[in-house]
């Protein structure tokens, strides 16, 4: 009975939920709604490989598989899973890591792991485009299931959740939390 009080009591007090669930859900589809020219969809006929940045920003949406040719040609790669609105000492800014991977020689590919215009919608200014995982061929719209299929697609194995995917020659590493964690030698 006292359970039953103390969960009334918590109910009529609770604290509403505001903003999104960034993180939880990829939020393609709105996003790609309100502004739909920052967003390039996947095209079988196109090498994410070739992509290069432009002088308007764009997200380029692919596959993990898409995006492991690129790697095969890397002698030293990362693939950054970026969550855009990320505040943890894990997420460094995109200009940070891109000058911390150019002085270790490391090629950078940055992946969001969830869609937000606010904070795709600036042309860093980084070696390779901003890609996108695309929801629609991994079926699924909860970023645990898409970004999982991604990154099997690119490891061949299921990681820890860190978002530094090390590779070299092709060939993947490691996990890492942290860009300074990774021993490029």
């Amino acid at each position: 009975m006292k359970f039953c009080l103390l969960l009334l009591a918590l109910t009529l007090n609770s604290c509403a939920i505001k903003g999104n669930f960034a993180g939880l859900y990829s939020y393609y589809h709105k996003m790609q709604v309100q502004k739909p020219d920052l967003y390039v969809a996947y095209s079988p006929n196109t090498s994410v490989c070739d992509l290069t940045p432009t002088n308007q920003a764009k997200v380029y949406l692919t596959r993990g598989l898409d995006l492991k040719k690129c790697l095969n040609s890397a002698q030293k790669a990362v693939v950054y899973i970026w969550g855009a609105k990320c505040k943890s000492k894990m997420c460094i800014p995109l200009e940070l890591l891109q000058q911390k991977c150019r002085a270790q020689n490391i090629d950078l590919y940055v992946v969001a792991e969830y869609y937000d215009n606010q904070e795709m919608d600036y042309n860093y200014p980084l070696t390779h485009p901003v890609f996108g995982i695309d929801t629609e061929y991994y079926q699924s719209d909860r970023t645990a299931k898409y970004l999982s299929g991604f990154i099997f697609d690119l490891t061949g194995s299921v990681t820890p959740q860190m978002r530094y995917l090390y590779f070299k020659n092709g060939e993947f590493v490691g996990a890492y939390a942290f860009i300074d964690d990774i021993k490029s030698d």
